[in-house]
């Protein structure tokens, strides 16, 4: 893999660590993330509209897949916020990042999307799950069942469950936009992100915009957090334009995907170096632990 696609890769994952920084230092509400997520969507709209005005009939066929993607984008979505505000983000944020590519793997394996598990990715799905035990201790002693059942946990595993759904739903719907549609992979992976976009809008400002405490919410954190919501949209839709952009440069797509998860340990160290959030040697061993298991889960077959 090229220098430059290793510097993209990298500097993404910073910007996906960053902004989930950013959600949780200014407003982790489902409020601030859907408004974040309208903000990296619309500016979009101008590119997109002219490649996708004459292909209603492609996209009627994909509109199964991009509701589910959207669905599961707004419960991501909420339940990031929602961990957010209620734990520690060095817990959160490795649970939501690692737990998918356990979750993706085992799944795409079971549905013949690719080939069964090797060796070295069952070692690290248990790595991965090992990882996920011990995250929530500060001490060996600390291990009770209940830790497992607190509202961070449980939103965070939701977040990530959700991270399965619309990673697989989108691998299928974005191979299929592929083959109908003449433009270059960049472009189409653009006219998909907008596409999904939406769909993860309408339900999220479907459900807000029912209750009159979640509309005065709407209004709140926008009249207030103006430049950080369009600064953390702008992030969000960097972080993957970022990623579409290395895999046009390497064939390596495997290695990408691995680079990727640098930002496990690097969001766990922003969330105890801005908010003074414990480590100690149990988390630092649990973080060593899922990035070794997401890296052998990721490894070729």
């Amino acid at each position: 893999m090229s220098l430059l696609a290793v510097s993209l890769v990298i500097f993404s994952a910073l910007l996906h660590a960053s902004w989930n920084l950013l959600g949780k230092k200014v407003s982790p509400t489902v409020a601030f993330f859907s408004l974040a997520f309208l903000a990296g969507t619309l500016p979009l709209t101008p590119i997109v509209l002219p490649f996708v005005w004459d292909q209603g009939t492609v996209l009627f066929h994909l509109l199964p897949l991009l509701l589910l993607s959207g669905f599961c984008q707004a419960i991501y979505c909420s339940a990031l916020a929602l961990s957010y505000a209620e734990g520690a983000m060095s817990v959160a944020y490795p649970l939501a990042r690692s737990i998918p590519v356990m979750l993706v793997a085992v799944i795409s394996s079971v549905l013949g999307m690719q080939a069964l598990l090797s060796l070295e990715a069952y070692i690290g799905v248990f790595l991965v799950l090992m990882g996920a035990v011990l995250l929530p201790m500060q001490h060996l002693r600390d291990f009770k069942v209940g830790n497992y059942f607190s509202r961070c946990m449980l939103l965070a595993l939701l977040a990530a469950s959700a991270t399965a759904g619309y990673s697989i739903a989108d691998k299928i719907a974005i191979d299929q936009l592929a083959d109908h549609l003449p433009q270059s992979g960049l472009i189409v992976a653009v006219i998909y992100i907008w596409l999904e976009g939406i769909a993860a809008c309408i339900f999220l400002f479907t459900v807000q915009l029912v209750r009159a405490d979640d509309r005065h919410k709407l209004k709140t954190v926008l009249a207030s957090q103006k430049k950080s919501i369009a600064l953390t949209g702008a992030m969000i839709t960097l972080t993957y334009l970022l990623v579409l952009w290395a895999m046009q440069l390497s064939e390596n797509i495997s290695a990408i995907v691995a680079l990727r998860q640098v930002s496990i340990p690097i969001g766990a160290l922003l969330g105890v170096l801005l908010f003074k959030e414990q480590l100690g040697w149990v988390k630092s061993v649990a973080l060593i632990l899922l990035c070794a298991g997401v890296f052998l889960i990721l490894s070729p077959v």
